[in-house]
């Protein structure tokens, strides 16, 4: 299941790649994100490790979670695996006159026959979510990000 959002934001391409890839500021945009810890040491980057607990139509799942792709301040790819089900995530970021537009794209497969018959019913609801989340980011950057 494959979903994707765009959100224009109105601050730097660099301050915007920094705050939305920093581990500690997840929880105030991302949807579904009940807890995150860094599982790694150093400078984020291509390795750098984290468990992150999301909440998903009423069940806990904990995802172990790695970049696979670091290009400050332009591309940022992860992959997240919790029992039978993987997410991977694909974010670029483009200057736009001043701002930045950050295009989201996340795939999640499975090996479980259930999740797989689900996925028809829950796409809706995910892409919501990740709508959401593009709002939330926003938001949240541009708060927190000085003009």
């Amino acid at each position: 299941m494959k979903m994707v959002n765009s959100v224009e934001i109105a601050r730097p391409i660099d301050k915007v790649f920094e705050y939305v890839s920093n581990p500690d500021n997840r929880s105030q945009w991302d949807g579904g994100l009940v807890e995150t810890r860094r599982t790694s040491e150093g400078d984020l980057g291509v390795g750098s490790t984290s468990k992150d607990v999301y909440e998903m139509n009423g069940r806990r799942m904990e995802f172990q979670t790695s970049i696979i792709e670091w290009s400050p301040p332009t591309t940022l790819r992860w992959r997240g695996v919790a029992d039978s089900l993987t997410a991977e995530g694909h974010w670029t970021f483009t200057e736009i006159g001043g701002g930045t537009m950050v295009n989201l794209a996340m795939e999640m497969n499975t090996a479980n026959p259930i999740f797989k018959m689900m996925a028809s019913f829950m796409r809706g609801k995910m892409q919501k979510q990740m709508a959401e989340t593009g709002h939330k980011m926003k938001q949240a950057a541009e708060a927190e990000i000085s003009a």
